[in-house]
């Protein structure tokens, strides 16, 4: 049968084979052996018969060529070669033990589940109806009006989120996606029914033993037209689309719920996943072929890898081989470095995937799977390349490009194995070594601010003046409370009742007249003074007359005119490379300041259990990895061993505290001697060493 034409305007035919359900393209000089393929008494008669048509010159090698290909997809009666029991063999080398069974099969496995042809063609009148012109309109309408009504709530929208962190909220959002890809997948098959394709099945692939619905649209390699077929790989994302649409009108007049949860999964949560993973045209899925279909390149990434692998061997070794694909140069050029970002991509998917299948089971057979998905994955691929490397090992040797991609390499090996690099990176902070924070004493109420942030400060002077009405209330108090009691005591002579009781008014009134000291020199410490001469480093801007403050409220931190420290942590893998008195610079984070010599003074001899410099934190945007434990403690990770260096340098800051990293100069170590440390210890920690 036609197929479509390519992205070079050459007709196409298609192979196909209804036993494995596949379609095979062929072009024009394919086409014309096949058709005079039962006329031709041998081959020599076949290559003449074809070549007598004029369509299109052959010769004995294309033939050839083709042959092979059809050997090895199975289109002929019998093989080249050893009759039936050829393929006898070939099913017998292709039987699997259990286990590699589980190896070829864990991370993707379909099940059939139904066989949907009769039900999509009884259920196709309402699918049209949901798919029709008005249809698509009041979906629009919808959509456009739930944006704007979302976005006069959207803190209510993007706050509804939350409510999916308990197991009721994850059973929702899972059977809610599970439907969504269910109506994803129904779009596909309508779409190709409606352009008279067969749906054989549906049911699930399992993909890293995480269920999702699939549908077999492969009948629809029978249209010629592109715009079809893209119009069959983008229906279950337009599905998803509409639903959306709805859901986002729906959201803004549901009350608070579960259905206003569903709502927000359905336009926000199911759509972000589709367009995230169907459109990603590095994987196979909707993404993929839509790409394939709009660049007119059937079995797209085969042939891309092709070509990558091409390009690479040309940029290594100038081989000067003929380009595997007669299309135009732009095109080429594209489809490499397409093949070059899925070679990446994939090595970055595969590798993570491998860390999560290893954490994910038990230990003995998480490293075993980590390492099939490794090997089979990452390393046969790279495995594969250089065996045909050694196939054009004589080639390769003759070129001038391998001598220069030889030195390269051979310069990229030295700067790896030769201990060359002596700089070690120690995030760290500046400060003023005599720094101190000024609290409220006690509650009390602003009455008059002295200073502000950057005022330069004698010791003693006034920062803030507050008062307190209830220390006032007990002065006034105990000041009536003494003149009552000297006045008993003064009439002492007149009253026989004061008289005998004369020595414990005198006692009263010492008493009283201690309170009003002590009160007194309450109030005294209600006036904040600064503890040393220097400067307002920090104010509390909040501070004014008439608020009442707190005895955890800030006052001010007044740094004092002392020498600068630097503090900071080493990582454990670079602390064996540096020792007290070793010499280095301070670079500040800010780009326009001065970098600050320094010279490491102390370093503990224990891991820091949590990170107290809290600016340094990567929670804080600073360069040490940190993990809150459930005591809200900063656990760094790896381990970090604190230090503390002295700054040379006379000139302060302007600033209190200055983030920035210290390069000091440390024993030498090489990239190769660093990785292989490190990779060492992972091994060591994860066999429980």
């Amino acid at each position: 049968m036609a197929g479509a034409r390519r992205v070079t305007g050459e007709p196409t035919w298609l192979i196909h084979d209804p036993l494995s359900h596949r379609f095979i393209e062929i072009d024009i000089a394919a086409q014309q052996i096949l058709a005079h393929w039962r006329e031709a008494r041998s081959a020599d008669d076949l290559l003449r018969r074809v070549n007598a048509a004029g369509l299109v010159a052959v010769d004995r090698e294309v033939l050839d060529r083709l042959l092979d290909f059809l050997y090895a997809n199975r289109l002929t009666g019998e093989p080249p070669r050893d009759g039936w029991r050829h393929y006898v063999n070939e099913r017998s080398r292709g039987r699997h033990s259990a286990l590699m069974w589980l190896v070829h099969n864990y991370l993707f496995l379909r099940v059939p589940l139904v066989r949907p042809q009769a039900f999509l063609e009884r259920t196709l009148p309402i699918a049209r109806l949901l798919a029709s012109r008005v249809a698509l309109a009041l979906y629009s309408v919808m959509g456009l009006a739930g944006l704007y009504l979302t976005s006069r709530q959207w803190d209510a929208y993007s706050a509804t989120f939350s409510d999916f962190f308990s197991w009721e909220g994850a059973l929702l959002l899972a059977v809610t996606l599970a439907l969504v890809k269910g109506a994803h997948e129904l779009g596909h098959a309508y779409v190709a029914v409606r352009h008279g394709c067969h749906v054989p099945t549906m049911g699930l692939a399992v993909i890293l033993m995480a269920p999702l619905p699939y549908t077999d649209v492969t009948d629809a390699w029978r249209l010629g037209d592109r715009r079809q077929r893209r119009a069959i790989d983008s229906a279950g994302i337009k599905v998803e689309a509409a639903v959306a649409a709805i859901a986002l009108f729906l959201w803004a007049f549901l009350p608070d719920g579960a259905m206003r949860s569903l709502a927000f999964i359905l336009s926000a949560v199911g759509l972000a996943a589709s367009l995230a993973i169907n459109l990603n045209p590095f994987m196979r899925f909707d993404g993929y072929y839509l790409l394939a279909e709009w660049l007119g390149i059937e079995n797209l990434q085969p042939r891309a890898f092709e070509l990558g692998c091409w390009k690479l061997r040309e940029l290594l070794f100038g081989l000067g081989l003929e380009c595997p694909e007669r299309l135009p140069a732009r095109l080429i050029n594209g489809l490499v470095v397409y093949a070059w970002c899925v070679w990446i991509y994939r090595v970055t998917l595969f590798v993570g995937i491998a860390l999560l299948v290893y954490h994910y089971f038990f230990k003995v057979l998480g490293v075993a799977l980590f390492a099939v998905e490794i090997g089979y994955f990452v390393l046969k691929p790279i495995w594969g390349e250089l065996g045909m490397w050694y196939a054009l090992r004589q080639r390769i040797a003759r070129t001038r490009r391998t001598a220069i991609s030889a030195a390269l390499a051979a310069a990229g090996l030295l700067l790896a194995i030769l201990p060359w690099s002596t700089r070690v990176e120690i995030p760290a902070v500046i400060e003023l070594a005599d720094v101190q924070r000024v609290f409220v004493p006690r509650p009390a109420l602003v009455t008059e601010v002295h200073v502000a942030h950057g005022m330069s400060v004698a010791a003693g002077d006034k920062l803030v003046t507050l008062a307190s009405p209830e220390i006032a209330h007990e002065i006034a108090l105990a000041r009536i409370k003494l003149r009552l009691a000297e006045a008993q005591f003064a009439r002492r002579g007149a009253d026989a009742t004061d008289r005998a009781d004369s020595l414990s008014i005198e006692g009263n009134i010492l008493a009283l007249t201690a309170r009003i000291d002590g009160l007194m020199k309450e109030q005294a410490e209600l006036v904040v003074r600064a503890p040393f001469a220097g400067r307002i480093g920090e104010f509390n801007p909040l501070l004014h007359p008439g608020r009442w403050v707190g005895p955890k409220d800030l006052v001010a931190v007044v740094a004092g005119k002392g020498p600068l420290v630097a503090r900071g942590y080493i990582a454990e893998p670079d602390l064996w490379r540096v020792a007290p008195g070793a010499e280095g610079r301070f670079v500040p984070e800010h780009a326009g300041r001065a970098s600050l010599p320094v010279v490491i003074g102390t370093i503990s001899i224990a891991s820091a259990a949590e990170i107290e410099i809290v600016d340094l934190a990567s929670t804080q945007a600073g360069r040490i990895a940190v993990a809150p434990d459930d005591r809200q403690r900063l656990v760094p990770t790896p381990a970090q061993y604190p230090v503390r260096m002295t700054v040379t340098a006379t000139s302060a800051p302007v600033e209190l505290v200055v983030r920035g990293v210290a390069i000091v100069e440390g024993r030498a170590e090489s990239l190769l001697a660093r990785t292989w440390r490190q990779t060492l210890k992972v091994l060591l920690r994860e066999a429980g060493a």
